[in-house]
């Protein structure tokens, strides 16, 4: 019993404390007003013990607020990754990854849809390896930076309108609710829209993370792997993917541009193979 006691002592001491405040809060004022100015007004004695009882449990109220805020701040500075300009220039090379591969997929996307006449629909697994994610984009960062942020803002928007137009592609052919023709100016639209993302990418890093050409061209070699392919030792691939695009701009020389457009359509060839099996027919549907 005298374990329970104290137990509860432990865990509403607070009540006993607030009651003996208020208590003795009622004593002095019973000092100061007299007994018999509360004899009369009762009320008034009651109410001074109430109030003062009152304002304890909001003092109390507060501080466990705020003791609560403060641990709720820890835990996000504890669990939340710290996001600064850095971590942002980290984030965009990444996302070039995503540019590049897009832009790759939908030239063989487009070379295997002319195949056919766009008389057959793609697998639904095929958007996922076209859609660029947009969550690497932290605006928060720029906020005090008008100029930096319009520009990140601007290549947001343009990443999000993209995968909106690649949904409404998806489902509008599944249906072939469009002629040929239609289907053919989106998927042009959709390889400018990320050709224009990589410009975009190029003026943020040149202007924001104050990249020079040296450095744009060592961002590229890491991430094609010049050496990836022996290009001596395998015949050339059809042309799919030619120099009108804003990948070249990560090299100053023709030589090495060459190069990577030689890469670039290798990857586009072995991607045609992948999704040339990946397409369906109208008439199996």
């Amino acid at each position: 019993m005298n374990k329970r006691i104290l137990e509860y002592i432990k865990n509403n001491g607070w009540i006993i404390i607030a009651v003996m405040l208020a208590l003795c809060s009622a004593c002095i004022v019973l000092s100061i007003k007299g007994t018999s100015y509360f004899k009369k007004n009762i009320w008034d004695f009651i109410a001074v013990i109430i109030a003062f009882f009152s304002f304890c449990v909001a003092l109390r109220s507060y501080f466990i607020a705020k003791r609560t805020l403060r641990s709720q701040q820890q835990t996000e500075i504890n669990t939340t990754p710290l996001m600064n300009k850095d971590v942002q220039n980290f984030l965009m090379k990444e996302n070039l990854f995503q540019l590049y591969d897009a832009y790759n997929n939908l030239s063989a996307l487009k070379c295997v849809l002319e195949g056919c006449h766009y008389s057959s629909f793609p697998y639904g697994g095929i958007k996922q390896d076209l859609e660029i994610n947009s969550d690497f984009i932290h605006l928060e960062i720029f906020y005090t930076q008008v100029t930096t942020y319009h520009m990140f803002k601007g290549f947001t928007d343009t990443i999000r309108k993209y995968n909106t137009s690649l949904s409404y592609f998806f489902n509008s052919i599944c249906k072939k609710e469009l002629n040929e023709s239609y289907y053919a100016e989106m998927m042009d639209d959709f390889i400018e829209s990320v050709n224009r993302m990589v410009h975009y990418w190029i003026i943020i890093m040149k202007k924001c993370y104050l990249m020079n050409e040296v450095d744009l061209s060592e961002i590229m070699n890491k991430m094609t792997n010049l050496f990836e392919y022996d290009l001596a030792d395998n015949s050339a691939p059809t042309v799919i993917v030619k120099k009108d695009n804003n990948f070249v701009e990560f090299y100053p020389d023709e030589g090495r541009q060459d190069r990577l457009i030689k890469i670039m359509n290798f990857r586009v060839k072995e991607a045609v193979e992948e999704f040339s099996k990946q397409i369906i027919d109208y008439e199996r549907d």
